[in-house]
């Protein structure tokens, strides 16, 4: 396990945006107040001190990146969840059957179930 001072007034965006640096998948990462350590199980020491030292050098744009690798992470998290969830599954099922009665009427052509599960996949990434 490897352990660093996290810079001063930092708080837990900062400590997983030194802990990305370090190469860490982000689990098991703690602080500690009464020693005021960042513990990162899966990294090495070096790794992790090379990742303070990066991360002090350009906070704004570490910050900056780690900003956009989380909303990056969540948008992937609510996409697998639209993806496990059988019953919002079920719903965009019975809406798409529903719109390609109403397409019919139109000679426009079918919306495959692929066609649908991806515009509801880009709507989560871009809301």
């Amino acid at each position: 396990m490897a352990q660093i001072t996290p810079p001063a007034s930092s708080n837990q965006d900062v400590w997983l945006a030194i802990a990305d640096i370090a190469g860490s998948a982000l689990e098991n990462i703690g602080y500690n107040g009464q020693t005021d350590l960042l513990d990162v199980a899966d990294v090495s020491q070096p790794d992790l001190d090379a990742a303070l030292v990066t991360y002090n050098a350009d906070p704004t744009a570490a910050d900056a990146a780690w900003t956009q690798k989380f909303a990056a992470r969540e948008i992937g998290r609510n996409q697998q969840r639209f993806g496990d969830d059988e019953v919002a599954q079920a719903v965009v099922e019975v809406m798409r059957i529903e719109l390609n009665v109403l397409r019919a009427l139109h000679s426009l052509p079918d919306i495959s179930a692929g066609q649908m599960g991806g515009k509801v996949r880009q709507k989560i990434a871009n809301p």
